[in-house]
């Protein structure tokens, strides 16, 4: 290293180690929340006969985690893009296609590919832990790939007069482009280094992330210039600011140890690359000596710039890039908000301490179950009594006095105070949830009143709606921004679509100048409404579907896209015409009504010109024979005359 990588390698280093033990609480709040999703008990904390857990949080968390993917999968588009310039009204469209296209396709490279999966587990952390974090940037690679060529082969007869062609299969190796567009990748809590005391990514001095990544990849990303002072590196891992041998461990320590595994490090074999530990830090610095004044005097080396930075083994700077896109491409949602702090509240957390009593009241329940089923018997010390008769046997015989054996009875007094105090955690934790026995799917204890269900159920898709819209909002919105930001940086002019709200199979292209990313992007998803009042809103509005249609005030395609919503169709905009579309074939079938009204007077004014030609005709035949008779007739008179004459 140089001397400005030595100042920036020290620099961050210090506010590395700063921000890694201000994250301390989260990380034991990590580790504690796993716990309970896994229902662990340390045995040696709960000196109890029995230990087991009784989980009430992880079905509360998949049943909001299950609402979330089916409002955001409710169709095959789940982004909606508004323009907000009028030059962009026909472009949104192919924007909004492009990146439903992308999403349906991301991460597609190796195993798990497609959208789904990846909001999936964004969401669970969020849920489970309090916050999700993910990280977007743009990812080309290229693999060698098995590629099949038809070519084709002659064949000749036996004179070798040339017959035909008969097409080959020829498998060969090429370096082929095996992914290249966003990839989303979902971070490790602890492995997400942010400081704490900021609410804000893009406010905060500086963000790390910790990977661990093997020599041989370090090695390939030296060859492409990419990194710099690998001979610096050294080849054995080096503790980090925690207390294992490194950082990354902190991905799954907690679980081993939760599970009853061990730790083993890994093999050190010359068949093989070791591991160590990458930093990637997002942070301002100044990158140019460019130095200026501010207040009296006082010199400033130079403007703050984005940067990204790779340490490696936490002994030297890799890279140092300047942030091309300007912003830092990481991505948080959160459950339950926190007022000041970056490390939200999730529902493992909010519930925890009432699971542990939960735990508690019930493990204590059994024993006293237990010791009404099997009683212990009581014996006089002073009776000559064999132990080993007193062992349970079909017919067995107890020789003793009376009043020497006999059961101990222990009074169940705990089942009214049990029973009340588990409904008081149950009803407590759906308080703390908005998730009732209504909205879980299950029928309650007490039946209660219509308009009771309706209000409970209510009150938790509100609270679920809540969170999906911040989520939303503070998550999925500016990470559709950024995606469209890459695309503008690296996605070529005429690129190929498919679109996945057609009829059929359709792909379009996208061009230069509509590639941009100044809309407004929004996940897709319908109104979170309970069952009950679904149903019932969706019978009274059927019921005044026949004066909605006859009044002129009411916008026919909202109204019939309502119906279809509330009904849960999810392909309403497939089913729906677009006012556009119905104008324009109200128009076309105006034009055919003209045309055939037009080729109907057209006819019957040819049927009239037919006939008047046909009487014209008739008539002209009867004016010549007239004309003929005429003239005969005045010739036979001509021939009287002369005779008379002759006479």
């Amino acid at each position: 290293m140089n001397k400005k990588d030595e100042k920036i390698f020290k620099h961050l280093m210090q506010q590395y180690k700063i921000q890694y033990d201000l994250n301390g609480y989260n990380r034991d709040n990590y580790d504690e929340n796993l716990e309970y999703y896994l229902s662990y008990r340390n045995s040696q904390e709960y000196p109890l006969a029995f230990n087991e857990s009784f989980n009430k949080i992880l079905p509360i968390i998949y049943t909001i985690l299950s609402r979330f993917m089916d409002q955001m999968y409710q169709t095959s588009n789940i982004v909606s893009v508004k323009p907000r310039k009028n030059k962009d009204i026909n472009n949104a469209k192919s924007v909004e296609a492009v990146l439903n296209y992308q999403l349906e396709s991301l991460n597609n490279i190796d195993n798990q590919g497609g959208s789904y999966l990846t909001m999936m587990k964004w969401f669970f952390n969020a849920l489970t832990f309090g916050k999700g974090i993910v990280k977007c940037y743009w990812k080309k690679e290229e693999r060698i790939s098995p590629k099949r060529l038809v070519l084709p082969i002659p064949e000749f007869d036996g004179r070798g007069n040339l017959v035909g062609m008969r097409p080959y299969d020829h498998l060969t190796q090429e370096m082929q482009i095996a992914y290249d567009g966003p990839y989303v990748e979902v971070l490790h809590n602890k492995l997400f280094v942010p400081h704490p005391n900021y609410r804000s990514i893009a406010k905060m001095p500086a963000v790390f992330l910790v990977y661990s990544r093997s020599i041989d990849y370090i090695k390939k990303m030296a060859n492409k210039g990419v990194y710099k002072n690998i001979k610096e590196l050294g080849f054995e891992s080096t503790g980090g600011a925690g207390h294992h041998p490194t950082d990354s461990t902190e991905a799954w320590i907690k679980s081993i140890g939760i599970e009853g595994g061990i730790q083993i490090d890994d093999i050190n074999s010359e068949q093989t690359t070791p591991e160590v530990d990458v930093i990637e830090a997002y942070t301002k610095l100044i990158l140019k000596d460019n130095p200026y004044e501010v207040g009296s005097g006082i010199k400033i080396k130079g403007l703050e710039e984005e940067a990204i930075i790779h340490i490696g083994n936490y002994k030297t700077i890799l890279s140092i890039q300047r942030n091309t896109y300007g912003v830092r491409p990481l991505f948080d949602i959160g459950c339950y908000m926190h007022p000041e702090m970056y490390w939200d509240v999730g529902l493992v957390r909010l519930t925890k301490g009432i699971q542990k009593q939960i735990d508690n009241m019930a493990n204590l329940r059994m024993q006293n179950a237990f010791m009404q089923i099997n009683q212990m018997i009581r014996v006089d010390p002073n009776s000559d009594v064999d132990p080993e008769s007193l062992v349970w046997r079909p017919f067995g015989i107890v020789p003793a006095m009376e009043g020497e054996v006999e059961a101990l009875t222990v009074p169940d007094y705990n089942s009214n105070i049990f029973a009340e105090q588990m409904s008081f955690f149950d009803s407590t934790i759906q308080d703390l949830t908005g998730m009732y026995d209504y909205n879980m799917g299950q029928t309650p204890k007490r039946q209660e009143r219509v308009g009771v269900v309706y209000s409970l159920q209510a009150m938790g898709e509100a609270r679920a709606k809540l969170m999906l819209m911040s989520m939303d909002y503070l998550g999925i919105r500016p990470l559709l921004k950024h995606m469209m930001l890459l695309n503008t940086f690296h996605l070529p002019s005429g690129f190929e679509f498919r679109v996945s709200d057609g009829p059929g199979q359709q792909f379009n292209q996208i061009f230069g100048q509509d590639i941009h990313s100044d809309f407004d992007y929004a996940a897709r998803y319908t109104a979170m409404e309970p069952a009950l009042g679904k149903q019932a809103r969706g019978q009274q509005l059927v019921q005044m579907a026949p004066l909605m249609q006859q009044n002129p005030w009411i916008n026919q395609y909202q109204w019939t896209k309502t119906l279809l919503e509330l009904a849960d169709v999810r392909e309403s905009e497939q089913l729906l015409k677009q006012p556009q579309q119905f104008a324009q074939e109200m128009q076309q079938q105006q034009q055919a009504a003209m045309m055939a009204e037009q080729l109907k007077e057209k006819l019957e004014g040819d049927k009239k010109i037919r006939v008047s030609d046909k009487d014209f005709q008739e008539q002209l035949v009867l004016n010549e024979q007239e004309h003929g008779h005429n003239l005969a007739l005045a010739a036979l008179e001509g021939e009287l005359a002369n005779e008379k004459s002759a006479e």
